[in-house]
């Protein structure tokens, strides 16, 4: 498969806890636009989870390849996605 390439958009909030086993856990969403010669490239938010949070140096307006990983739950009969992003890496194409 392709990579595709986005556009760092908007870095939210680190969010950080404690889950109800006593572990420590942190998330932050980042929001990502598809780096496509179109008039409405796909916009996408994706979140972050544990290690990835610290890893993550990329700053708004930059570009990097991700990749994704979807999931879906249920809650009080209506389904919610979760896209998270699985893995990420600097832009490295020649142009």
């Amino acid at each position: 498969m392709e990579k595709r390439f986005f556009k760092v958009k908007a870095l939210m909030e680190v969010k950080s806890g404690k889950s109800q086993n006593g572990n420590d856990w942190k998330t932050r969403e980042v929001v990502l636009e598809a780096d496509e010669k179109v008039m409405y490239p796909d916009v996408i938010v994706a979140s972050l989870f544990g290690d990835a949070v610290d890893k993550f140096e990329f700053k708004e307006n930059t570009t990097l390849w991700a990749d994704f990983a979807f999931r879906a739950h249920e809650y009080q009969g209506r389904w919610f996605n979760d896209v998270r992003i699985s893995n990420f890496g600097e832009d490295n194409r020649s142009f």
